[in-house]
């Protein structure tokens, strides 16, 4: 680390400490020539993600969008009043783990839609209804009927969510 006053490149650390947020490392430093005391943050730094769109474009993933979309599906449910924003961060943090960092936009989707089933059954079908872009009361009543099936037979632990074509 190199001392902001001589720009000499040995300090020590007398000190760290990690904020509340438990993201970064604040460390306390003293140049080895100086001895100017300064401070330091480190912060991992993360794969910036991307969604892979149906026609095959990429564009970075973009958390205020997916949000804005689960709120829509979520509007006038009591229930769902203060978990979107947590849906999203576990959502979120399900994405950083990829090692790629792309996912597809179907992918992406499925994520929102087994994140709303376990909180909302009518924040996931209205999430579904849009995704899916369902044109008849016979697709939405599909959708409803594997919802129905899903209650009577769970899905094991790992398996994939409530698959639906469009």
């Amino acid at each position: 680390m190199q001392c902001p006053r001589c720009q000499h490149t040995s300090t020590r650390v007398l000190e760290s400490r990690v904020p509340k947020d438990g993201k970064s490392v604040r460390r306390r430093r003293e140049c080895i020539r100086c001895s100017f005391r300064f401070t330091t943050y480190e912060k991992v730094e993360e794969t910036p993600l991307l969604v892979v769109k149906r026609d095959g474009t990429h564009e970075p993933f973009d958390r205020e969008r997916l949000l804005t979309d689960i709120n829509r599906a979520c509007e006038g449910i009591d229930a769902m009043q203060g978990r979107t924003k947590g849906i999203v961060d576990e959502i979120e943090r399900q994405l950083q783990r990829r090692a790629d960092g792309e996912i597809s936009q179907s992918d992406l989707a499925d994520l929102a839609l087994s994140a709303l089933r376990r909180h909302s059954e009518i924040a996931y079908l209205r999430f579904a209804i849009a995704y899916h872009r369902y044109q008849s009361l016979q697709e939405v009543e599909e959708l409803i009927a594997a919802l129905n099936a899903l209650r009577v037979h769970p899905p094991r632990e790992g398996d994939a969510s409530l698959a639906v074509s469009s």
